[in-house]
């Protein structure tokens, strides 16, 4: 549940963070208006497993790639409920193809770079993953709380509960009916 803001990786990559050969587990984070120099403007990651679970990424940028986040040199990272927006320089993710990145349930959305590209491609629209802009409170001013109508609300994606690191916390929640009304 930690907030990683407004940092810099000015020679290298890594703005948020730098996991080289780590396990580390980050959940319920937000990471916002990081920028790193070469790569991964909120989090780089080389080698290891980095699981990253109930985080919100917004409005991180990367000189070369990766907005959001790279990983390299087989890295193996795995997001789940995670969202990745508004990065505004470099892809959500980009990872070299020694990597075998996972996403579940996640939303990629609004990336300079694009969103769904790469090596992550494939993933989306499979096992909950989304493109759909998460509705954010009042994203100018460091609330990052869902509005009621966000696609990623446990009401609205029920199959993969609340996506990101915040709960609804402004408008109306808007309920999805199932097929059965």
């Amino acid at each position: 549940s930690c907030e990683i803001t407004t940092n810099a990786a000015v020679a290298g990559q890594g703005g948020g963070l730098c996991a080289h050969d780590s396990h580390a587990r980050l959940e319920g984070c937000t990471m916002a208006g990081n920028h790193a120099a070469v790569a991964g403007g909120a989090i780089a990651t080389a080698g290891g497993g980095l699981t990253i679970a109930s985080c919100t990424l917004y409005g991180n940028s990367a000189g070369l790639a990766g907005g959001g986040m790279s990983c390299e040199n087989g890295a193996d990272p795995v997001l789940r409920n995670t969202i990745v927006a508004c990065s505004s320089a470099g892809e959500a993710l980009i990872c070299t193809p020694d990597c075998s990145p996972e996403l579940v349930c996640c939303d990629l959305f609004g990336n300079e770079g694009g969103d769904w590209t790469g090596e992550i491609a494939d993933q989306y629209g499979v096992n909950g993953n989304i493109s759909r802009d998460p509705l954010f409170c009042d994203p100018a001013t460091g609330d990052f709380a869902l509005n009621g109508a966000s696609p990623c609300t446990e009401y609205n994606h029920p199959e993969c509960g609340l996506i990101g690191a915040l709960p609804v916390g402004c408008g109306p929640r808007t309920y999805v009916l199932n097929a059965e009304g």
